[in-house]
């Protein structure tokens, strides 16, 4: 096993661009006690044993937010490869959802435990997009804590990419992405 390992809770296809590829991955370490130990060969002429060991813990090794929350991973292929392009973490996030609009203008997070969505507009590319995340620029719409969202479970786009419907097994909202913002229908 490649430590640390991720895995990967959702990926779409961007619709402009169907080389590229985002994810939505975790990282995962097997468990927080584990001990790395390096071995290192001692220069000639020093004194002791002939190698040298360090030893640390290897959540103290790979500290930072990727570790514990959710990234998102834009991938990009080539003819002869997939690449990582550009990774960012979706802070306060485990359990995350994404949907690009079928002409591939808005991308929709969805943090399912926190009941957040965040609406995105693209602007020049995915590239670009992902970057503007990373940078911490504000989304284009952002409901939280809504009462009607908290058993939402998926994302679609209509057709025209006017509408974005989430829903779940006990609730179904509408929202109007070229309204004000506040156009919240549920049903």
């Amino acid at each position: 096993m490649e430590i640390p390992a991720f895995y990967i809770q959702d990926a779409k296809v961007f619709p402009q661009d169907q080389s590229y590829t985002l994810m939505v991955v975790n990282y995962v370490l097997p468990q927080d006690d584990i001990v790395v130990r390096s071995h290192y060969d001692c220069e000639e002429g020093e004194e002791g044993e002939e190698q040298k060991v360090s030893e640390a813990r290897l959540p103290d090794i790979l500290q930072g937010n990727k570790y514990k929350f959710a990234t998102l991973k834009l991938m990009h292929q080539t003819d002869k490869a997939i690449k990582e392009v550009t990774e960012t973490t979706i802070l306060d996030a485990s359990k995350v959802s994404i949907e690009f609009s079928p002409n591939g203008e808005y991308l929709a997070i969805l943090i399912k435990k926190k009941n957040i969505l965040r609406v995105y507009k693209t602007s020049e590319d995915i590239e670009s997009l992902i970057a503007e995340i990373d940078s911490g620029a504000p989304p284009l719409l952002e409901i939280s804590g809504r009462d009607e969202m908290k058993k939402t479970k998926h994302l679609e786009f209509d057709m025209n990419s006017k509408y974005l419907v989430c829903f779940g097994l006990e609730s179904l909202n509408v929202i109007d992405l070229e309204g004000d913002g506040d156009t919240f229908e549920t049903f």
